[in-house]
């Protein structure tokens, strides 16, 4: 896998975009999970985490803390990364880059639009839900499932 994290094509032909996701953890180890909403392009009302396409330049860290800030209205910090994963999603081929994160002020949490909830749940929990398709892999790239 390629460390270029600008858009490239897979051997399917298939555009591959770069994908920061944003795993947020509290103090007691639970996850926010997001709800989509039911006009969303992709997997809509399906639970997952803070996600976002990579800008040019940027890395999937500061596209995490970017996409925090644009989906939460709060800020957060990066604890560690796990290793990139491919994901096909029918019309193009995302590479995603989990990263695990905290926020500063997780009670001030304030969802833009494209979200229509928020809960903490444990992985397992989490995991029970409709959950867009790669949050498992999200989970176990960072050691947490």
């Amino acid at each position: 896998m390629s460390d270029d994290r600008t858009a490239e094509t897979a051997s399917t032909e298939k555009p591959v975009r770069d994908v920061a996701a944003a795993v947020i953890q509290d103090e007691a180890g639970r996850v926010l999970l997001l709800q989509r909403g039911s006009t969303a392009p992709t997997f809509p009302e399906h639970w997952g985490v803070v996600t976002g396409y990579l800008d040019a330049g940027e890395t999937p860290a500061q596209a995490a803390l970017r996409e925090i800030a644009e989906e939460l209205n709060v800020t957060g910090r990066v604890l560690r990364a796990g290793e990139p994963f491919l994901v096909d999603i029918g019309r193009a081929t995302v590479r995603v880059w989990p990263l695990l994160c905290a926020l500063d002020d997780p009670g001030a949490i304030r969802l833009a639009d494209e979200n229509q909830r928020f809960t903490w749940a444990f992985v397992p929990d989490a995991l029970a839900r409709p959950t867009v398709p790669q949050l498992d892999q999200d989970f176990r790239a960072l050691g947490l499932l």
